[in-house]
């Protein structure tokens, strides 16, 4: 019987289908909005291009998956490391200290992930860099996936790879670093938030050289404020000199010291001359020491802050975030009080700023601030202002650099009107500049969407400048095509809207993607609208079809739609 039931489960294994690993894989905890069925997810994950990689591990299952055109690192199936999204986090985690603190030789590096700060920390003339992983499996996905953007890493004989737990390591090596740049992954997973921990930081401090510094990732999505003090408090309590850089809309960094320290401007500027480390920061969009340090948030490095004294202390005893950090998590909270700390937006008398100290040798281009520019409008800044301040350097160092007078026209798109007059102005000095006539065609229509009065005006207006956009922009048949049936459509154009419907409805998904579903909605009721009109039922109900791929099951705006095919009046009511 025994030999039976063996054969009967060998049997079964050797027969029974594997276990789908895309959808282990999948994270669905952290999907937001209300998937109407298994088939929908399915559809969803069925986006992605490929899995390379699938292994489970003692602690947790990890899989590398390319999407879209970018290879991430999945950890539980939550993104914990990319080639894309993550690049900017990744790169700079290791040139804030490192272009900080001169001459440093022993890095320690706590979360390999996939590798690419080890990579940044390596251009660097540093001796030795010890790396500490807890997973296997994290290590093997970043050697052979990763390795064309975390410079081969593994090759270097300056690195040795511990696979121990990060607190284990600490307390047994004798090692004391220059820098220890410490990249876990989010508190909220369970048993991560001791490395946020009162008694984590002092073992850091301990094997902390005299002037060394420590750097801590966190991140304020998924979290609430009362959990980012409590890691703000717990951190500078360690390190009572310390920095919050500002990587990008959704993470931070924390920069701390024991004692007091300023930075070496001319260290910087060396580091930043030599090809490995330009090149490097070159990938992010960074190409000059002033784009670097405008990333800097908040300084306290001469004298200790009591600002975050309230917070709650993280400790091994009372393990505060271990339980407030998965609060946020399941809330979808933001902990965007830290806004209020941001010294970009005080004045110039008022903060502290590394940039404000800082006098280049050589100012950057108009390319380098282009490049900056960039970066800040793909990625984001928890600073609203930054990329207009940014915009405006760039502006007030090339004044006669239509790119330049753009970036700073497009930097307040809260201000429409203004945006106008100064694009009015600047299309009298550059009428060629295919970039300014593009970005008026944007504004016109934005005011025409938005404005309720002198509509056929506008709309005669933003034809023209639509128009002469096209005749300057070959290459963007596409988005002028999109503004031209907005127009259409405020001027009761329908039979226009629906010729130029073809031509825009196939973009959709990828606008959905990239401006969000409120963008390509507010298309496809332009065009549904216009079919009712028209009496293309046909063309009504591929719009309702589109809308379904965008929008989550009970969506009112898909009752909109609905509503339309019913009622043909209601689309007329308007026009």
């Amino acid at each position: 019987a025994t030999v039976g039931c063996a054969a009967l489960l060998a049997l079964y294994f050797a027969a029974a289908p594997q276990w789908d690993t895309n959808v282990l894989c999948s994270g669905i905890y952290r999907q937001r909005g209300r998937l109407p069925s298994f088939k929908a997810m399915l559809d969803m994950l069925a986006e992605r291009d490929a899995i390379a990689y699938y292994k489970d591990g003692v602690d947790a299952s990890i899989a590398v998956v390319d999407s879209q055109g970018s290879r991430s690192l999945l950890i539980n199936g939550k993104p914990d490391a990319s080639d894309s999204a993550d690049m900017s986090t990744q790169i700079l985690l290791s040139h804030y200290p490192l272009l900080t603190r001169p001459n440093c030789r022993e890095a320690l590096v706590i979360g390999l992930g996939s590798g690419v700060s080890v990579g940044s920390a390596l251009k660097f003339p540093v001796e030795h860099v010890d790396v500490v992983e807890i997973s296997s499996e994290v290590k093997e996905a970043a050697i052979e996936y990763f390795a064309d953007v975390n410079s081969h890493f593994a090759d270097d004989p300056r690195v040795t790879i511990h696979l121990e737990d990060a607190k284990t390591f600490l307390q047994v090596t004798p090692k004391v670093y220059d820098v220890i740049i410490s990249e876990p992954t989010n508190p909220w997973i369970a048993g991560v938030a001791g490395l946020f921990s009162k008694e984590f930081f002092q073992t850091c401090r301990e094997h902390l050289a005299p002037d060394g510094l420590v750097i801590q990732w966190m991140h304020v999505y998924e979290l609430e404020d009362a959990a980012l003090m409590s890691v703000l408090r717990t951190f500078t309590d360690a390190f009572p000199y310390f920095v919050i850089w500002n990587m990008n809309r959704y993470d931070i960094a924390l920069m701390g010291s024991p004692g007091p320290f300023t930075p070496d401007f001319a260290w910087m500027e060396k580091q930043v001359a030599r090809a490995e480390v330009a090149g490097d920061l070159k990938r992010i969009g960074i190409e000059h020491p002033l784009a670097l340090l405008d990333t800097q948030m908040f300084v306290s490095t001469t004298e200790p802050s009591d600002l975050f004294r309230h917070g709650i202390v993280n400790s091994d005893i009372r393990p505060y975030l271990e339980y407030s950090a998965p609060v946020g998590f399941f809330a979808g909270s933001h902990a965007l009080g830290i806004k209020s700390l941001d010294m970009r937006a005080w004045t110039t008398q008022t903060r502290s700023l590394w940039i404000d100290q800082y006098r280049p040798a050589q100012p950057p281009t108009s390319e380098q601030f282009a490049s900056f520019h960039g970066r800040w409008s793909k990625i984001g800044s928890l600073c609203n202002g930054e990329m207009a301040d940014w915009a405006d350097r760039w502006r007030d160092a090339y004044p006669d650099d239509p790119k330049a007078i753009k970036a700073s026209i497009e930097s307040r798109s809260d201000r429409p009107d203004w945006q106008q007059e100064q694009l009015r102005s600047a299309i009298a000095r550059f009428p060629n500049d295919a970039g300014l006539a593009d970005l008026q065609a944007r504004v016109l229509c934005r005011l025409l969407e938005n404005n309720g009065r002198d509509r056929q005006a506008l709309a005669s207006e933003a034809r023209n400048a639509i128009e002469r956009a096209q005749a300057l922009n070959h290459d963007k048949q596409w988005p002028h095509q999109r503004l031209l049936l907005t127009v259409a459509y405020h001027e009761g154009q329908m039979r226009e809207v629906l010729k130029l419907g073809p031509a825009v409805l196939p973009r959709l998904s990828g606008l959905s993607r990239s401006e969000g579903s409120d963008s390509a909605f507010a298309i496809l009721q332009m065009i549904c609208e216009a079919a009712v009109a028209c009496s293309r039922r046909d063309v009504a109900e591929h719009c309702l079809k589109e809308a379904r791929q965008i929008l989550p099951d009970g969506d009112l705006r898909l009752r909109r739609l609905e509503s339309l095919r019913v009622y043909p009046k209601t689309s007329l009511s308007s026009h």
